[in-house]
């Protein structure tokens, strides 16, 4: 596989997100992770993230987001 090829798939892609706050992540290994109580803002910043490719940032409020889920 070139470069190209390789540059063209995202390491982490949003799967879904519901009314209950609910957000599923998929990473490249195909992992998939479930956050809870995630806000409409929240979710829109990530959304944001990933359409400039601000994997950093992605990473920082995922980070956030599983202390809080695990603080509860």
């Amino acid at each position: 596989m070139n470069w190209f090829k390789f540059s063209q798939f995202a390491p982490i892609s949003i799967v879904s997100y519901n009314n209950y706050g609910e957000l599923g992540i998929v990473f490249d290994g195909g992992k998939k992770y479930i956050y809870n109580n995630v806000n409409p803002y929240l979710y829109e910043k990530i959304r944001t993230a990933l359409r400039h490719k601000n994997y950093k940032a992605i990473e920082y409020l995922l980070r956030k987001l599983s202390v809080k889920n695990e603080l509860v």
